[in-house]
């Protein structure tokens, strides 16, 4: 019994967590833009790109690191990298 409510309340924490970077980057930062890609570096081909603005903006970094590491796992050599881009919005 002890053990369900350990899990309940760890799930509970990492939910509250994400839900805050979600809201603080959505009513603080709302003009706040980032765009991430993942580069080939021996051919700069972009093979990956997301974008967004305020709390769409959450995780993107690294949800791009994600793609970047399951690229490079399927390839002999580290051939991706992530690079990120921010900027205010003027809207």
């Amino acid at each position: 019994m002890r053990i369900k409510v350990i899990i309940v309340v760890c799930f509970m924490v990492a939910l509250l967590f994400t839900s805050c970077a979600w809201l603080f980057n959505g009513l603080v930062l709302p003009n706040q833009c980032k765009k991430c890609k993942v580069i080939d570096k021996f051919t700069n081909d972009v093979v990956w790109s997301d974008e967004g603005c305020g709390s769409a903006m959450t995780h993107l970094e690294e949800n791009a690191k994600v793609q970047a590491y399951d690229l490079n796992a399927q390839s002999a050599v580290a051939r991706y990298e992530v690079s990120c881009d921010t900027w205010t919005d003027s809207n």
